[in-house]
Formats: structure tokens, sequence, C-alpha cells
């Protein structure tokens, strides 16, 4: 379904529900309309051709779904055009993550998924803090990057298809073309939670062009080395692997198919590890030649013992985003903001792989807002933050105009 013709639900009308603790620093509920109810805006599921994703290895299909909200005065200002939002998930997500209809049709449950529920922020709390804050409309768009693997980290892979063009070319291109954005890059905002939050500022790296301002929020995958991309590498003095990473690739080791991958809610080490080196193999080291997983993994066997495989180190180093920085810098350089955070009781690895790209933007002059805030771990205050101190940041970011090739606002007709 897609656009005013596609859409055939009615809009949303629904009474003040109470908002959780969780929810704390969300804005109040929108005032009532004259008939007592409230005009939320809706969100919807569309299907976008994705024919980027064309000649993956995995099976992964080439139509995906992706939930759009459009907000309160879509329907009723026919001429109004707005900034959008895109919004991307991390590892075990999918596009119901940031986004989901009220009806929208039950699927399988991810039952390893580390995001407890589906539609992590609601039609109601969007519009009430358009009202609330006072701040201009804007739609926002979650596509899916879950695969066999659970995760397509957004990178092009000959292995898993073409993520990062499947978001640049096919989501906003139907975007675009399926409803009244304003589509040029000073209205376009990027932002993700964890492996989403990676995804955001390659992206962005990648194609400057696209967006004007980034978000970021608990990036996993920045920093310059394995440990900001999973949660553990133990290596004994002599350099072989040991501890629970000799679990972890010993179980790899043994898998014979992606069906073969563990369950993990992301707060079982071995499991959820487990899963990462599938899926990062799979973009970072990709071999078509080798399947099941079609990926050189980082560990070989050597008389017996498990130790690191250099050259793979390497070749997925050479695509970590703190050495792609060496050469993309001037394309953050170019954006009109760039947020990265991170919790202070995040994980280790990654807390100090995003200090560490941090200081690297520093480093070479690209302007970051960089925050460690309290209380915060992987996934606890993401949420309100985006609802909070995101929705503000690319309320300052975002066009809400049509930009003149100089630099000024014009009609947005």
């Amino acid at each position: 379904m897609d656009g005013n013709r596609g859409r055939m639900m009615m809009k949303k009308r629904i009474a003040t529900v109470i908002v959780g603790a969780s929810m704390a620093l969300a804005p109040a509920a929108p005032a009532q309309g004259q008939d007592g109810a409230k005009d939320i805006g809706e969100i919807v599921e569309i299907a976008v051709p994705a024919p980027s994703l064309e000649g993956n290895l995995l099976g992964t299909p080439t139509t995906q779904a992706v939930n759009v909200y459009l907000p309160p005065s879509y329907d009723s200002e026919p001429d109004r055009r707005y900034p959008v939002l895109y919004l991307l998930h991390g590892f075990h997500g999918t596009d119901q993550t940031w986004l989901k209809p009220l009806d929208a049709a039950e699927r399988p449950a991810n039952l390893d998924s580390p995001y407890k529920a589906a539609g992590l922020i609601t039609a109601e709390w969007i519009a009430a803090k358009f009202e609330h804050d006072a701040i201009p409309e804007m739609i926002l768009v979650a596509p899916n990057g879950r695969n066999a693997f659970k995760h397509s980290f957004w990178m092009n892979s000959e292995v898993t298809g073409n993520w990062t063009d499947y978001v640049v070319k096919d989501v906003v291109g139907h975007v675009d073309a399926h409803y009244r954005t304003l589509p040029q890059r000073e209205s376009r905002g990027l932002a993700g939670h964890s492996g989403g939050g990676h995804g955001s500022i390659r992206i962005a790296m990648l194609h400057p062009d696209m967006f004007n301002a980034v978000y970021a929020m608990a990036p996993c995958c920045l920093g310059p080395d394995e440990k900001s991309h999973t949660t553990v590498m133990e290596l004994d003095e002599g350099g072989r692997i040991t501890g629970l990473s000799e679990q972890i690739y010993t179980t790899v080791e043994g898998l014979g198919s992606a069906d073969d991958l563990p369950g993990s809610s992301g707060f079982r080490p071995h499991d959820f590890n487990v899963n990462v080196e599938a899926a990062m193999g799979a973009v970072y080291s990709p071999n078509p030649a080798n399947a099941p997983f079609y990926s050189d993994f980082i560990f070989d066997r050597v008389d017996g013992a498990l130790v690191v495989d250099r050259s793979v180190m390497e070749r997925r180093r050479a695509r970590f985003a703190y050495h792609v920085l060496d050469t993309h810098a001037e394309a953050l350089r170019s954006l009109g903001g760039l947020f990265i955070d991170t919790g202070e009781l995040e994980f280790k690895g990654l807390r100090e792989g995003a200090g560490a790209f941090a200081a690297k933007l520093s480093e070479k002059q690209v302007p970051v807002r960089f925050e460690v805030y309290a209380d915060g771990d992987h996934g606890n205050l993401f949420v309100p933050r985006m609802m909070t101190l995101g929705l503000d940041f690319f309320t300052a970011h975002l066009a809400t105009e049509m930009v003149a090739s100089d630099g000024e606002l014009s009609s947005s007709e």
C-alpha cells in the first residue's frame, strides 16, 4: 500500500494511553479534537522493490517491507511537503522494530531479538512531540535490514546483497516517488541504534549527497579493531583463542547452515557472538565460493588449536568504519549535523569504539556532538533519547522548504 491511493484504512484515532516508565521522557499526549479524538497521523506498512538485493546468496527477498509514519496534517494539507527521517535498527531487528502499524498482520515472533517489542515509538508519541514542543512535522521511515544471518550491517556485500544501496536508492527513491517529501539532501535525516547507528554513519560516509544530519545511537562497530564488533576476543600469551572465544568459534566451526545458528536474546554472549561471526563474515570477509556461510571466518585451526587468521583480520579491518574514515572524512565534514552517543554502562568495547571514532573525527576536523550519558546501557534509554534529543536534533538540521541552488530557501512547490 502506497501513498494516498494505497492507504485503505482511515486515519487512526485512539484514546489517550498511559505511557510506560521506559518512556518517562516522552512528551504528553496531543490535544483532543472537537470529537474528543486525537489526530495522531498513522503508521503504514508498504512493500518496496529492492533491486539492490538481487543476486544475494542468502535467498533474501527482493521486495522488502518498510514502515512509514505519516504526520497528522498529511491528509488535511495536500499541498504540503515534509522532511523525512530514516530509522535503522540493529542486530536482530526488522522493519517493525521502530514503527509498527496498529493493524499490522501478525508475524512469527523473533524470539531471539533483544528488542523486546515491535513498534518502539508510536504514532501517538510522535504526534505528541510535534504538538507539545511545537516542532515541524516530518515523515518517519523504518526499513528492514535483517537477513538469514540476522543482520546486514546495512553494508554492500556480494554475499548478502547491497544493503547500503537498498537504503539510498531503493527506499529513499520509493518514498520520494510515493509520498509528499522534500526530495533533497537538506531535508533528509538518518538515525539508527547499535548496528543501525553504525550503518547510519557508514551510509553517510559513502553517500554524502543523500542526508544532511545523522544520529548514531549506542553504535557498534566504530573502533579500530574487533573489540567494538564483538563482545569477546580472548587470546592466551601464545596467541591462541581461549576462554569463551574458543567456545564461540568452536560452535561456529561446527555449523552446517544458517538454520543451525542459535537463538540469541543479545544477553547470552556465546549465542549472540556465534550469530555475529556469521553476519560479520558475510560483509567484512565475504567469500562466495565458501558455502554455506559464504565467508572466511576470523579463526583457523592449527595443530588442533584455534588461532586468529591474521589475513582475514586485516581484510575485515580495512572495511571498518574507523579506517574507512581516512578517505571519507570530507563526506562527514559536509553534514549539517552529526550526533553520536553511548551510555556509561555500555559494553566496554562498544563504548570505547564510539569514543575512539569521535576522537578521530575531531582529529580530522569533522564537527561532531558526542555524548556519554549517565545510567545508559546498550538498550535502556535510546527510545526516550530519540523522542526528545533526537527529534530536537533533526528539527534543528532538516529544512522544511525546498532549498535553492544558492542555498536559500525557496517555495516547496
